[in-house]
């Protein structure tokens, strides 16, 4: 059975080449065929909305 998410980077504490983890502890698996898709998209997030303390 396919199992398809949405994710708001806005709420993943950490990226892993195969899995995201949310703030809330939730982890999410990233397929292989998607992984390179993910970190694109997460690392144009990071570049565009992170914030520098």
């Amino acid at each position: 059975m396919h199992k398809g998410y949405i994710i708001n980077f806005q709420f993943v504490e950490h990226y892993y080449k195969e899995r995201l983890v949310l703030f809330c502890g939730k982890e999410f698996q990233i397929s292989k065929r998607k992984q390179k898709e993910v970190k694109k998209h997460y690392f144009e997030y990071i570049t565009k909305y992170a914030k520098v303390i």
